[in-house]
Order: structure tokens, then sequence, then C-alpha cells
């Protein structure tokens, strides 16, 4: 199998290139959606029988509000411009983009997921906040409890990374 790596908020990420998809490096994102308002989430990963809408932050702001109501409509967004792919409301030509939609699995699981340099005593309170920020959204795709992971957490849950920057 192919991999691909990344670089997101001073962290290397590796995938299987089957079960990564980035929709805010597609063209279709870029050229078409981005200057409309809509935001995406860094990346859609499959991980065991769950897509992760994953978004990644090299830190959180104590206020934190504002924070999580962006990182909610991105994984919304995300969430939206991925059913359109796979109902062909909307149509790319671009291979990684139809190869994933091909594959999509209906039966698996959502889950948003935040990877952020904190400590894990600091993880519980986003958490909590993102998943009664994300409920509404959580209630529609009939989404798992949003996961806020430090970077050593992120690990654990078969995310391979390596830190560029502390």
């Amino acid at each position: 199998m192919a991999s691909v790596t990344i670089e997101e908020s001073g962290s290397i990420f590796e995938f299987e290139l089957e079960d990564y998809l980035n929709l805010e490096k597609s063209n279709l994102y870029f050229k078409e959606l981005m200057n409309h308002g809509v935001l995406v989430c860094d990346f859609i990963l499959k991980v065991d029988c769950e897509y992760h809408f994953t978004e990644v932050k090299s830190s959180a702001p104590k206020d934190n509000d504002e924070y999580c109501e962006k990182i909610s409509k991105k994984i919304n967004h995300s969430l939206m411009m991925l059913s359109s792919l796979i109902l062909k409301k909307i149509k790319s030509e671009e291979k990684h983009l139809s190869d994933f939609t091909d594959r999509f699995d209906p039966n698996y699981k959502f889950r948003g997921v935040l990877i952020v340099d904190l400590k894990k005593d600091h993880l519980i309170g986003l958490q909590e906040k993102m998943n009664k920020i994300i409920k509404p959204i959580s209630k529609i795709y009939k989404m798992e409890k949003f996961l806020v992971l430090n970077f050593d957490n992120a690990k654990q849950k078969h995310y391979r990374i390596k830190r560029v920057s502390n």
C-alpha cells in the first residue's frame, strides 16, 4: 500500500493513502468553495471502522468559545462536502476524491477529532466543550463522541506522528 506524509501544525503525519482524504488541498475546495465561506478540517482519516474528521492545532486559547465554534464549523462543512461528493451533488475529476468516495463505507461511524498540543489534564474541559458545541451535528450524522487528544494520545489511536517543532 502507498503511504502519504503531510505536515500540520508542526507535526508530520503518515497515513496509508487509501485511508486518508485532504479536502483542504483539493482543487474543488481551493478553486470553487474556499472563497464562499466554506471551511474544512485538516483531513479525514479512516481509523478502525470510523471516519475521523480531524483538526490539528499547535495550541488552544484559554477562552476557547470562538476556537471551538470554528472547529465545529470546519467539521460540519467537511461532513457536508463529503456527503455532497458521495451523493454526486458536487463533482470533481480529482482521483483522490473519487477513490475515497468510491470506497466509502456507510456502516463506518463518524467522529470529530482535535489533536492539540496540550497537557492531558487540559484535554477533558476542551473535549466537553466540543461535544456540547457539536451536539446538533452529532445528532444529524449519528457521530461518536468528539475526541480531543494530545499528540501522545493520538499515537495510541493509530495516528503516526513525528513532531517537527514544540
